[in-house]
């Protein structure tokens, strides 16, 4: 009968583990910023991205040391030690940044380091990620472990414009006019009225009350007294609804004018 010889290999135990942290952007604009990096937290640092969730050596940190980076979008998302960019590399050996660590604290950033967005569209869901390995106190590098970074994309809310925006305005001795547009989003529709208390006002553009169908401009003007004998205040206004139903006014604009003592 044979005899066999079976060597088990036990599981490399490490005194720390990944924080695998995952951070929200929305793709409203481009991004360009540099997120800090830490070692651990332990009080919910806010700002800070941090490389371990656990570190249970008897002995402080002393050097880190960095290896074998990969990114999703490796042009313009990156680690960055000292200015540097962590370039990928064929050579997952290669250490690509040696860091001292010894006075950086729990829950500080590691000077010079960053996770960096150098004019980043964030397009889904996204990574960062790469080897470390800790050097403690007495020279004992404590073994390697891969770390992540995960950029989750969230949608930027729509712009949903001001139902109505002022263009221009102006007063003088004669009247007092401002031009505004009534905002329609894409594929709706808006309900627009007007009034006026008196003949010195009027409201061009359309004939009101009307449903329009995409953005439009109205002259909202009171003339003068040129009479020198009115003693009145007139008033223009508009306003717009979502429906000639609706009971809710989304926006107005108005004007008015103290006819008294101002003769044009």
């Amino acid at each position: 009968m044979a005899t066999f010889n079976i060597n088990i290999n036990a599981e490399p135990s490490f005194p720390y583990a990944a924080s695998n942290e995952s951070f929200r952007r929305n793709d409203c604009v481009v991004l360009n910023e540099d997120i800090p990096i830490g070692i651990i937290n332990t009080i919910n640092v806010n700002g800070v991205l941090f490389l371990l969730n656990e570190y249970l050596a008897a002995n402080n940190w002393k050097f880190l040391f960095m290896y074998n980076p990969s990114y999703s979008s490796p042009s313009s998302m990156y680690f960055e030690f000292n200015n540097t960019n962590l370039t990928e590399d064929a050579d997952p050996n290669v250490i690509k940044a040696s860091v001292n660590v010894e006075a950086v604290t729990a829950n500080q950033a590691v000077p010079f380091f960053f996770l960096k967005f150098d004019n980043h569209t964030v397009t889904g869901n996204e990574f960062a990620i790469m080897d470390i390995e800790i050097e403690d106190v007495l020279s004992t590098k404590l073994g390697r472990i891969t770390i992540g970074f995960y950029l989750i994309k969230e949608d930027c809310p729509p712009v949903i414009p001001k139902a109505i925006t002022t263009d221009s305005e102006v007063v003088n001795s004669c009247s007092t006019t401002r031009v505004v547009t009534v905002n329609v989003p894409s594929e709706s529709s808006r309900y627009v009225l007007g009034v006026t208390i008196d003949g010195f006002g009027s409201i061009t553009g359309g004939t009101l009350p009307e449903t329009i169908t995409a953005s439009k401009s109205y002259t909202l003007k009171i003339d003068a007294d040129n009479s020198g004998s009115v003693n009145t205040y007139s008033r223009v206004e508009l306003s717009v609804k979502q429906s000639s139903t609706s009971g809710t006014t989304l926006g107005s604009s108005y004007i008015s004018r103290n006819h008294t003592g101002n003769i044009c």
